[in-house]
């Protein structure tokens, strides 16, 4: 995303969900924090290289149905330390 975003000179939005912060922890691992902190470790990952891209970026999650909140609660507490 943040290389096709470069070559078009526009900004990145990429879109983060619980699925995707399991598959960054590692799906091998069943505590329910960990899509939190993948997600965590995702937004990291893009801050630390984006600069290097030249353009400004946002991860969002879209949607979060009722059963997900735990996890969405997980990535604004993060937020908050950071």
């Amino acid at each position: 995303a943040l290389e096709a975003a470069a070559k078009n000179n526009s900004p990145a939005m990429i879109q983060a969900s619980i699925v995707g912060g399991q598959f960054v922890a590692g799906k091998f691992i069943k505590d329910p924090n960990a899509a939190a902190a993948g997600l965590v470790a995702l937004n990291y990952h893009v801050c630390a290289v984006a600069k290097y891209y030249g353009i400004p970026f946002i991860i969002i999650t879209n949607h979060c149905s009722k059963c997900l909140f735990p996890w969405l609660e997980g990535v604004l507490d993060a937020n908050h330390e950071y």
